[in-house]
């Protein structure tokens, strides 16, 4: 059997298993919240994480883990970008610790294997941002970001009807491009 798991990291992330003929499982990334005083610390809840990775590895050990392979955005602060980068660390590890092949995939690299996601306006808004600097350049950017991730979800919708209410909300993006990385990787597998 041939299992593909695409992950969308970060705490509004999500990992879905595609294997075989089946409907497509999407698990959000679980998180702990943790309050200090005032503030509201997220963290990943590793416990939540490993028992999903080992329900993939009793049913598929050959199973591929795809992640996106991002890195911080401009603007962020230094404590989020740290927190970014040790739950993609505690990620990797879940994935390698099990046995798993684990593909780092770039957002533009799965991106390419769905092309209606990038519409003819978000390609003139990047054109647009190349000729500017700034705050405006920033803000077409983030724009062209936000139209991507919704177009992500529509075609989930598209390709998996079934399951079309999990990708509803603007906040779903997270399923939408974990579910586009998996099929992502099984559209490889299958070339």
């Amino acid at each position: 059997m041939s299992t593909f798991v695409g992950v969308d990291p970060g705490f509004q992330g999500a990992i879905t298993i595609l294997s075989g003929q089946k409907k497509p499982r999407i698990f959000d990334i679980p998180i702990k919240i943790l309050k200090k005083g005032k503030k509201i610390q997220k963290s990943y809840n590793l416990e939540a994480l490993r028992d999903i990775f080992k329900e993939i590895h009793q049913t598929d050990k050959d199973a591929v883990v795809g992640i996106e392979n991002v890195s911080v955005r401009f603007g962020e602060g230094r404590v989020s970008a740290f927190n970014f980068g040790k739950g993609i660390g505690q990620l990797q590890m879940a994935i390698v610790m099990l046995g798993f092949e684990m593909k780092l995939i770039t957002p533009q690299t799965w991106k390419k294997s769905f092309p209606e996601i990038i519409t003819d306006e978000m390609l003139k808004m990047r054109e647009q941002a190349k000729k500017v600097t700034g705050k405006v350049k920033t803000t077409l950017n983030r724009k062209f970001k936000e139209l991507a991730k919704t177009e992500a979800r529509i075609l989930s919708q598209k390709l998996y009807p079934d399951i079309a209410g999990m990708f509803a909300r603007k906040k779903d993006d997270g399923r939408a491009e974990s579910l586009l990385i998996a099929v992502h990787l099984k559209m490889e597998k299958n070339k």
